[in-house]
């Protein structure tokens, strides 16, 4: 492997300081009102050690991770195999074996997850370049409509669906459905999103035509959870 396609010094430090510190695990370990005063204290004890100031790291290493799952995330659509990886040297590095820590992402990740890494533009440019090739014919509109065609199909089904009166007085409306899905920051599956979208759908609204009316507000929520 040509010297300029390893791991540079400061990166093998960084990936071993974030293993050891446990950093990926926080999102899965750690209660959510203590996440943001732990990752705090490690990236500046990560920081402290590299040698480099935090927001470096932190950037360092986002760089890195996004790589490593938009490779992991072909690899699992069957748009890449791990023995190509290794045979291209501008990309081998990344299965050498020092990020397979990062497979308890892999493992966890929602479609939401998968969707946020696929949108970052600059690791799609990135990898075509490394590879050769456009990673990804899909645009990041496309991938968005996608999404919002299945938000379509949740409000149609919800026309010729009926809802008891007790089912909307538990989950009131759109409202608790925002609350629960925007402002509480926790992540759900695609599938328990588009359940309780339905649900506030039909409890919101009873007139289809008026429901239809909600289609610009939802949108607005797909791309507000598109974003993180």
């Amino acid at each position: 492997m040509d010297s300029k396609n390893k791991w540079k010094p400061k990166e093998q430090q960084l990936i071993q300081l974030v293993k050891d510190y446990k950093v990926c695990d926080i999102e899965y370990d750690t209660p959510i009102s203590k996440r943001t005063t732990i990752k705090k204290v490690i990236w500046g004890r990560i920081s402290r050690d590299l040698g480099r100031s935090e927001v470096r790291c932190r950037r360092m290493w986002i760089n890195i991770s996004i790589i490593y799952k938009r490779l992991a995330i072909m690899i699992n659509e069957g748009k890449l195999s791990v023995s190509e990886t290794r045979k291209n040297h501008k990309v081998a590095k990344y299965f050498d074996g020092s990020l397979d820590f990062l497979d308890t992402w892999i493992n966890h990740a929602t479609r939401h997850d998968v969707i946020k890494v696929k949108l970052h533009a600059r690791t799609k440019l990135t990898l075509s370049k490394l590879l050769g090739y456009d990673i990804d014919m899909e645009t990041n509109d496309s991938i968005k409509n996608k999404i919002r065609n299945d938000v379509k199909g949740v409000v149609d089904k919800a026309d010729a669906e009926s809802i008891s009166k007790e089912e909307c007085h538990k989950n009131v409306g759109l409202a608790k459905f925002k609350v629960k899905h925007i402002f509480s920051k926790r992540k759900f599956k695609l599938k328990t999103y588009l359940n309780d979208l339905e649900v506030a759908i039909v409890c919101s609204v009873q007139e289809p035509k008026e429901r239809r009316l909600l289609m610009k507000e939802i949108d607005a929520i797909v791309n507000d959870l598109l974003q993180g």
